[in-house]
């Protein structure tokens, strides 16, 4: 992972995540970016995982942004997987998971099922004395399909 473009040095670790209500472990990777802005690593997590799948053949579960100041290591520079898990289990990465899987349309629904669309509605009758003097919107979701 410390080959792709983007990626710090010494600031990469892969963990296995055993997530609540799944049955398989799953694997997390943990990657500062040289920038810490989604703008930029989002890039990044394309090229990690196409990196991953290209050269090892698995496809992570989570591709997870930590920032270098909060990315845990020892007083000798050794990875602390046990506190990267420890904080993944305590929902502390969630923003940047969400974010990560948005942008890569995973657990998520793609971008090409929503329209946004105006339809006008059939009229109903209104106490028109209830209403006098304010204006209402009558809003109704619309089914898929």
């Amino acid at each position: 992972m410390e080959e792709v473009f983007g990626v710090e040095t010494t600031f990469t670790a892969a963990a296995t995540i055993s997530a609540p209500g799944e049955h398989e472990d799953q694997l997390a990777l943990f990657f500062t970016p040289y920038i810490y802005d989604p703008s930029f690593y989002l890039q990044v997590v394309e090229d990690i995982k196409y990196h991953i799948v290209k050269h090892i053949g698995i496809e992570p579960t989570y591709l997870i942004p930590v920032s270098k100041e909060s990315f845990p290591k020892t007083n000798s520079g050794k990875i602390q997987h046990s506190e990267l898990v420890k904080r993944f289990r305590a929902g502390e990465f969630h923003n940047e998971i969400k974010l990560v899987n948005t942008h890569l349309e995973i657990n998520t629904l793609p971008s090409w099922f929503f329209s946004e669309s105006l339809e006008r509605a059939a009229p109903c009758a209104i106490d028109r004395e209830a209403v006098s003097g304010r204006a209402y919107y009558v809003f109704r979701p619309v089914g898929v399909g």
